[in-house]
């Protein structure tokens, strides 16, 4: 049986990119659904194709490693963090699952910055912590983008906080993950929702319908925490950053981004969602944007 934040050997890699470290079990990755990453700029690519790569939004995904002690990531860094961008509802159901949130839009101090995009460590196996990782995603519009924050186990057991008050349940053969989408705004900035959620029990095929037609996909059953969706508006540049908070417990902000080692001693994650550049709205754009439809 899996209780978070004691006896999980922790260690990252980014899963889509096949990026794996060295140090334990813990996974932390994308499996990406309706989005593309056709880069128009270095592949050979026709005119239609160039022109679904022009709308993508593209969204940079970083997992940044932290011990419990560290004073920089774990309180430091909350100092430049607007957490009033969500409604304070929002936040108090968040940190009642072991959740934190909250948006930058400025610059950070030098030291802050560097350890937020500092790239993988070229060698994890000697360092005290394993380093970040990170992947550009290419989404379009309103399409949903799965996070893997945390990799299968055969028993998780969680506790949800909700309106109604406190629950517990064991899911079996589950997962933690993140799902995010991205829409653009006539501005230059992009609104991203991010979405935790747990999948758990046996592969199953069911239809599913999407812009007019069905498809058959093998899919694990759902447990999507609606009531901790967070919705961030952001400039170029700007950052979405999600955190778990709190004492190690079997929260939802455990599930996703606290990892424990098997001597009792834990470490964190901050998930950092960043847009690369400016969206624009379809319904804002000239007619040579519609050439190809």
């Amino acid at each position: 049986m899996r209780v978070f934040g004691r006896h999980h050997p922790g260690a990252v890699f980014l899963a889509a990119a096949a990026l794996v470290a060295t140090g334990g079990c813990r996974v932390a990755g994308l499996l990406s659904l309706g989005e593309t990453s056709l880069d128009p700029l270095t592949a050979d690519v026709t005119p239609r194709q160039a022109a679904v790569a022009a709308s993508t939004i593209p969204l940079e995904i970083a997992f940044v490693r932290y011990d419990a002690t560290d004073e920089v990531l774990g309180t430091e860094l909350w100092t430049f963090l607007d957490e009033q961008a969500f409604e304070p509802e929002v936040r108090r159901q968040l940190a009642t699952n072991g959740l934190r949130c909250g948006v930058i839009t400025g610059d950070l101090p030098t030291h802050i910055s560097d350890r937020l995009t500092a790239a993988q460590l070229e060698n994890e196996a000697d360092a005290a912590l394993p380093g970040g990782t990170r992947r550009t995603l290419r989404l379009l519009p309103g399409k949903r983008a799965d996070i893997v924050a945390a990799t299968p186990v055969p028993e998780l057991v969680l506790l949800e906080e909700t309106a109604d008050g406190a629950s517990g349940r064991t899911f079996h053969d589950a997962g933690g993950f993140v799902v995010v989408r991205a829409w653009p705004a006539a501005d230059g900035r992009v609104t991203i929702e991010a979405l935790p959620e747990v999948r758990h029990g046996p592969l199953r095929r069911s239809w599913v319908g999407e812009e007019g037609s069905f498809r058959l996909e093998a899919m694990q059953a759902r447990h999507r925490f609606d009531h901790l969706k967070v919705v961030a508006t952001l400039p170029p540049q700007g950052r979405l950053v999600i955190a778990c908070g709190g004492e190690p417990a079997a929260t939802v902000g455990d599930v996703l981004l606290r990892d424990g080692g098997a001597d009792g001693s834990t470490s964190r994650r901050l998930l950092v969602i960043r847009p690369r550049a400016g969206g624009v709205d379809p319904a804002f754009c000239g007619d040579e944007a519609n050439e190809e439809d």
